[in-house]
């Protein structure tokens, strides 16, 4: 655990940092469902739990964290003319 220490606190500053500049609208969702951890160490043992008791948030890991990334991009492909018009590309 004091080897992954490090990791955790950096998660839990990013994640504070990112709070503090959230949209309103963002921020509510965030309060009233919680947030996802995704990417390859969202894997890291414990981590969930360290980052729900330090957010006071729940915090939550998605199924196959690892691979998220990659979906959402395949997603994002998918639908790439809505995306397009959303984003004023």
């Amino acid at each position: 655990m004091e080897v992954l220490a490090p990791f955790g606190e950096g998660y839990l500053k990013l994640v504070k940092r990112m709070l503090a500049t959230a949209s309103p609208d963002l921020t509510i969702d965030i309060l009233d469902k919680g947030l996802l951890l995704s990417g390859g160490l969202a894997n890291l043992h414990g981590l969930e739990e360290y980052l729900t008791e330090g957010l006071k948030l729940p915090v939550f890991l998605t199924d196959e964290p690892d691979l998220m990334v990659i979906k959402g991009v395949g997603v994002v492909l998918e639908h790439l003319d809505e995306f397009k018009q959303s984003l004023v590309y």
